[in-house]
């Protein structure tokens, strides 16, 4: 049977339908142009991190701690420029990066003239708080956790009033001095420092 050859979007790449084995990136490819075909969107929609992925943000507690040094055990708030300042470490950048980076960040500055082998560790002690507003039985600040949701943020806050929308709620934020307010979905994602506005529903 003759094979139909189709040339993707991507320059240079070619998927033929068939005859062979198609490799891992032909069979990308050929997905991206069925789902092209059919008009299916790529993009997804924001998903919550796991606690590996957490990206530290500005307001979080963060607990730190060198094994065998209890005067170097630590809680330290991400200030507003996004920086922690921490014995023999000095001023380090937190915000937008893992645990994982920051730990091994501080540990390579600790290393540099001051311990050894030092055993250090971060953990988050608390998150910056999100706000629930509007239609909510229990409107107010909440601590933030890992893979919360509006719909977990809704129902912590006390689950919908009888007036509320469960169309017509928004995520209000800060970036760069301006405010952005999205729409959102129950199975949306929240990040720390969000506000959740849920508004009424007009019959």
């Amino acid at each position: 049977m003759m094979g139909v050859r189709a040339v993707s979007a991507w320059p240079c790449q070619i998927v033929s339908f068939g005859r062979g084995n198609l490799s891992g990136w032909g069979r990308l490819c050929c997905l991206a142009i069925l789902l092209l075909a059919v008009g299916m969107p790529l993009a997804q929609a924001e998903t919550a991190a796991s606690p590996e992925e957490y990206r530290i943000n500005s307001g979080d507690v963060l607990h730190m701690e060198v094994f065998g040094e209890p005067e170097l055990n630590l809680d330290v708030t991400v200030d507003a420029a996004g920086f922690v300042e921490y014995p023999f470490a000095g001023k380090v950048k937190a915000a937008g990066r893992t645990v994982a980076a920051l730990q091994k960040d501080i540990v390579a500055r600790l290393k540099d003239g001051y311990f050894v082998d030092p055993q250090f560790l971060v953990t988050v002690r608390k998150y910056k708080p999100i706000f629930i507003q509007g239609e909510v039985n229990s409107a107010g600040a909440y601590d933030f956790q890992p893979g919360l949701t509006v719909r977990k943020a809704i129902a912590l806050a006390g689950g919908f009033t009888e007036r509320a929308s469960r169309k017509k709620i928004f995520r209000v934020k800060q970036q760069d001095g301006n405010e952005q307010r999205l729409r959102v979905k129950l199975d949306d994602a929240v990040f720390p420092g969000d506000v959740i506005e849920v508004k009424q529903s007009f019959f």
